[in-house]
């Protein structure tokens, strides 16, 4: 069943503003509609802010292209690298329960990179069966520039995994480059960020996260695209992108500024981004791949990995608007991509399965007034999400639909999930797991699916039935997305070369 359920329970204010609510609807109706059209004036402004973010990345992107991207890695390496020395790379990955034969697949494509000057630190945290990380130790043990360590009862997480391999970095390391363990990267990737780098002087460039495809799971590795075509690149208007944890290379002494790794969110790499701002250090996004990953192998596994984005993007939002080093134009760029995966439609989605319920303690105005407002809200958001990833796939019908309904499907996740960072709640670290891939996806029924089928279908046996069509509509999208996301999880199986499953 969908992780709403759990979400429901263990969130006292989401319990409080379900009775708030159900007192509105009954004792002051006029009241709720107030809340109602103030909630839909948010998601419009949210909505109008993605896409003004996207059109500026369109229109600004042109004019700094030239300076950003990576046309001949080698020949601008060539040409500017510094005394004609090529400054020493520090690679880390970290790995908590990674299979074997997937962590060392990745640990052979950073030894079959074409520099110089680099070593290798793969740090594995709190593994617990030796079966698992003995053969990564094996390999790693004739490997000049590899140097393999575990480590048990390990804090922090990624994060504190991270801090470590800051501590083990060869001193004469000037970058440190970023590796999640089941990556591999082209043999150019440290040429290609050393040259921006230099050229830039920034102390972080951002590769895009990009993954394994057939060609028969592109619509789901287009939805994890968004993020990069949409927010990531618009940072570069105004030196505000973010890290995201993989493919990232950093100045030693930009991290060491900062205080490394340590940090209060589950997203290490948004809080790191913060930090680099407060300190008004440089980034920059270039959009060119230069290594593949994983997909998650279930629908379980892929909501657990969006649900730790959302909430701890949020737990950043927090950071962000406290700081007073941020200049406040910054801080609208940085909300916009933090909140990129997240939406404000809680209080319209409660109002509305709740005046279904209690439709017959609320005079029948109010009642079709707040339906009304709660389908505009909806409704609103789905048009910017339609537009947004039609820009993001360059409009081409068939990919842009699949992808656009593949979202939809996480609108109740992105809608209830990060309630908690409200109430100042932290969240446990939740890893994708690499060692179960299930052939035979379970379609899971969602949980705002069935929630907006029963209002659609209430408002049906009320005889509205033009409002009851603007509720079961997105209630056909979310089970549309559903089948799609089955059918590309089952494809992107056969996509992984080379790697054999455990």
């Amino acid at each position: 069943m969908s992780r709403l359920i759990p979400i429901f329970k263990s969130n006292n204010l989401l319990i409080v503003s379900v009775i708030l609510i159900s007192a509105l609807l009954i004792l002051a109706p006029k009241i709720l509609l107030g809340f109602l059209i103030f909630n839909l004036f948010v998601i419009s402004l949210h909505g109008s802010l993605q896409l003004w973010w996207a059109l500026k990345k369109e229109k600004t992107t042109k004019k700094s292209s030239s300076s950003i991207a990576s046309p001949e890695a080698n020949q601008l390496y060539e040409k500017n690298k510094p005394g004609n020395k090529s400054p020493k790379i520090s690679i880390h990955i970290p790995a908590y329960n990674e299979p074997s034969d997937i962590l060392i697949a990745t640990i052979q494509s950073c030894l079959n990179i074409d520099y110089p000057n680099f070593e290798i630190i793969v740090l594995d945290n709190n593994t617990p069966n030796q079966e698992t990380w003995l053969p990564v130790r094996d390999f790693c043990s004739d490997k000049k520039n590899v140097f393999f360590y575990h480590i048990d009862n390990l804090q922090g997480y990624k994060a504190g995994a991270l801090d470590v391999c800051m501590e083990l970095t060869n001193p004469d390391s000037k970058y440190i480059f970023i590796v999640d363990a089941d990556y591999r990267v082209s043999a150019n990737c440290l040429k290609t960020a050393v040259e921006i780098a230099e050229n830039q002087n920034a102390d972080l460039v951002q590769f895009p996260q990009d993954y394994y495809s057939n060609g028969k799971n592109s619509a789901l590795i287009e939805e994890y695209a968004h993020y990069f075509r949409v927010f990531a690149k618009g940072g570069n208007y105004n030196n505000s992108v973010l890290a995201t944890g993989t493919l990232s290379l950093y100045k030693q002494k930009a991290l060491e500024k900062v205080g490394g790794w340590k940090c209060n969110s589950i997203t290490e790499d948004a809080e790191m981004g913060l930090k680099f701002q407060e300190k008004q250090l440089k980034s920059v996004f270039c959009e060119k791949t230069i290594g593949k990953g994983l997909l998650p192998f279930s629908i379980k596994d892929l909501k657990i990995q969006r649900e730790r984005w959302v909430y701890g993007n949020m737990q950043c939002i927090g950071k962000l608007f406290n700081s007073s080093e941020i200049s406040l134009r910054r801080k609208l760029s940085l909300m916009v991509q933090l909140t990129s995966w997240v939406n404000f439609l809680n209080f319209s989605l409660l109002s509305a399965l709740l005046s279904i319920m209690l439709f017959p303690l609320i005079p029948s105005i109010y009642f079709h007034r707040a339906l009304t407002i709660t389908a505009s809200s909806l409704w609103v958001f789905i048009s910017f999400k339609f537009i947004l990833f039609g820009i993001s796939t360059n409009f081409k019908p068939k990919l842009h639909l699949k992808t656009w309904l593949i979202n939809l499907v996480f609108t109740g996740l992105n809608t209830f999930c990060w309630i908690g960072v409200l109430q100042g709640k932290s969240k446990p670290f939740e890893r994708t797991s690499k060692f179960i891939i299930n052939t035979n996806q379970n379609l899971e029924c969602s949980i705002l699916g069935l929630g907006l089928f029963t209002v659609s279908a209430m408002l049906a046996l009320m005889e509205n039935v033009i409002l009851a069509g603007l509720f079961l509509l997105p209630a056909i999208f979310i089970f549309s997305g559903q089948i799609i996301l089955k059918q590309q999880l089952n494809s992107r199986n056969t996509a992984i070369p080379n790697f054999k499953r455990s």
